[in-house]
């Protein structure tokens, strides 16, 4: 999850040092970062099954909506929003109808995931491959509905990111039978492999140019080899206690990034005139002020022994 957050940073706040097009590239594939967490996300969910579904919602909202209404209302504060702006933020409706351009898009994103997923645990768990393949063909054929009768195309930003949801959830399924055949050696070759294959992909059809068939906005999929290949490179890696606090903050990153982060290299570049040092400075403040917030939290909604 670390990796995750700081791809995330550095799609939305790296400020160009070399400006070079190896640094651009790196830049504009931040984006892959919320795959990383997608990805996670659905294969550790489906490790595991969810018999006390209210409990499992309770959780999620205290973990995940109740930072959304908080930053929300911090935005709302500093941006001046009118009451119709804010509820249609707040109640995730204007990710339904601006994509990424609402605030802080991800977060009610990672929200319905979390309220649909216990729905539909039990065929996921129990018949993984089917639910994979179903889940893709939905994919495809909703997809062609929203983009060519709907003419809907703000929600394909999550929408596109089915796919790699499905793909966590069918790596759960086979998880032993992976981890028999999967040792180390083959775990860093096809890892390799992934990676090579998805940066090519995202060169050409993410960076040259924004693949937008067959459904809109379809170069989000073509990610999923890079980030199998990231996790797969990078899932043996032992963390430290700073990479484990960054991971735990995810969400609080994505937000003050989105709240503070472009005032923040504004501030600082006009003081600075270095790039470099901008985004050092940044990005230790936000990863900080991130760990800081969300070790408080926990410590607060944590039930009391």
């Amino acid at each position: 999850m670390s990796l995750s957050a700081l791809l995330i940073l550095i799609f939305h706040l790296w400020m160009p040092v070399g400006k070079t097009e190896v640094e651009t590239f790196i830049i504009r594939s931040g984006y892959i970062g919320v795959d990383i967490f997608f990805l996670l996300s659905a294969y550790s969910l489906a490790q595991r099954e969810i018999t006390d579904i209210r409990g499992f919602y309770f959780s999620r909202f205290r973990s995940v909506y109740l930072k959304f209404l908080v930053f929300s209302i911090i935005m709302a504060l500093m941006s001046r929003w009118n009451i119709e702006r804010f509820l249609r933020t707040i109640s995730g409706l204007d990710l339904l109808k601006r994509g990424g351009g609402s605030f802080l898009w991800f977060l009610p994103a990672i929200m319905l995931f979390y309220l649909l997923y216990p729905l539909f645990q039990k065929p996921i768990r129990k018949k993984p491959l089917l639910s994979f393949l179903v889940i893709v063909i939905g994919w495809l054929v909703g997809g062609m509905i929203l983009d060519n009768v709907l003419k809907s195309d703000a929600i394909f930003i999550f929408f596109n990111r089915l796919p790699v949801l499905a793909l966590g959830f069918l790596v759960a399924g086979y998880d032993e039978t992976i981890a028999k055949w999967l040792d180390d050696r083959k775990r860093l070759l096809l890892g390799l492999i992934s990676l090579f294959i998805g940066l090519i992909l995202i060169y050409r059809f993410g960076y040259q140019r924004k693949l937008s068939f067959p459904i809109s906005d379809s170069f989000y999929c073509l990610a999923l080899p890079a980030v199998a290949g990231i996790v797969l490179l990078f899932g043996n890696v032992k963390e430290n206690r700073l990479f484990r606090l960054i991971g735990s903050a995810t969400l609080e990153i994505y937000a003050l990034q989105m709240v503070f982060g472009t005032k923040l290299s504004s501030c600082f570049y006009r003081l600075f005139k270095s790039a470099l040092l901008t985004n050092i400075l940044v990005f230790i403040i936000i990863i900080a002020s991130s760990i800081i917030i969300s070790q408080f939290y926990q410590r607060i909604t944590s039930p009391s022994k």
